[in-house]
């Protein structure tokens, strides 16, 4: 024969009923669920994971916002005179992201580049032979230039868009360009 169990009056309040009243219970509970599914709500729209980047005075990328496990496509950013190479996660380069990233924590990505080589080519008019066109990366300096001679003229040095070009002068130009031989 089986036992049955005899339920005591009070059911899940049991022991409560003499202290607070069982409305006053129910309203609690009520007050604190509708509490715990705000939180969760208010936790689900805000929470996430900041991605930030350091374009290093390349075009603004704005911080974005993700959830835990999102894959997210990297643009590239645009910077005058350089290529971009790619992100990293690190400050020093050494960590790099390859064009997606998953998130899993908060995280500061890092652009690098690599300056662009650029052609410099010599423009005479004097009848002088026309020097070999060099190469150099943006932002260096223009290094030893041709130094030319006439029979008629005396060579004074180079120009572009009439400043003198000076071998320690940085080459801030972006694009392939040509020097003017100036002559006394």
């Amino acid at each position: 024969m089986k036992e049955e169990k005899q339920m005591l009056p009070g059911g899940m309040y049991r022991g409560v009923e003499n202290k607070v009243k069982v409305k006053t219970l129910n309203y609690v509970i009520g007050v604190l669920f509708v509490l715990l599914i705000c939180v969760v709500i208010f936790l689900a729209k805000q929470g996430g994971y900041n991605v930030t980047y350091e374009t290093d005075g390349g075009d603004h990328i704005s911080a974005s916002l993700h959830k835990y496990g999102d894959v997210i496509e990297l643009t590239s950013p645009h910077k005058i005179g350089y290529e971009f190479v790619g992100w990293y996660s690190d400050e020093d380069l050494t960590k790099e992201v390859n064009g997606k990233l998953q998130v899993e924590d908060h995280v500061t990505l890092y652009a690098k580049y690599s300056p662009n080589l650029y052609t410099i080519s010599f423009q005479v008019d004097q009848g002088v032979s026309q020097p070999e066109s060099v190469q150099r990366l943006f932002m260096s300096e223009y290094g030893e230039l041709p130094i030319l001679y006439s029979d008629t003229s005396t060579f004074v040095g180079w120009a572009l868009d009439n400043q003198i070009i000076e071998p320690q002068t940085q080459i801030t130009l972006n694009g392939n360009h040509s020097l003017t031989a100036i002559f006394k």
